[in-house]
């Protein structure tokens, strides 16, 4: 999903269902954000464990919501 942000950088996000989130879980949102320029990658799941892996910010998907001002 590509969410627009006015005045910030392009939101790319992903969302999955797993409670554990590894690296091999976004492999199309890493490669999207290396053709994408400005832009910025979330992955939302039911992980409760804020992080960050090779650059993309990982979300429990509530708490990704308020980051991105969705929710």
């Amino acid at each position: 999903m590509f969410i627009e942000r006015s005045g910030r950088d392009t939101a790319l996000v992903e969302i999955k269902s797993t409670t554990e989130i590894k690296e091999t879980h976004f492999k199309y949102l890493k490669e999207y954000s290396s053709i994408i320029k400005d832009s910025e990658a979330f992955c939302f799941s039911n992980d409760e464990r804020s992080q960050r892996i090779e650059g993309i910010r990982c979300f429990y998907w509530r708490e990704g919501l308020l980051e991105l001002g969705l929710g």
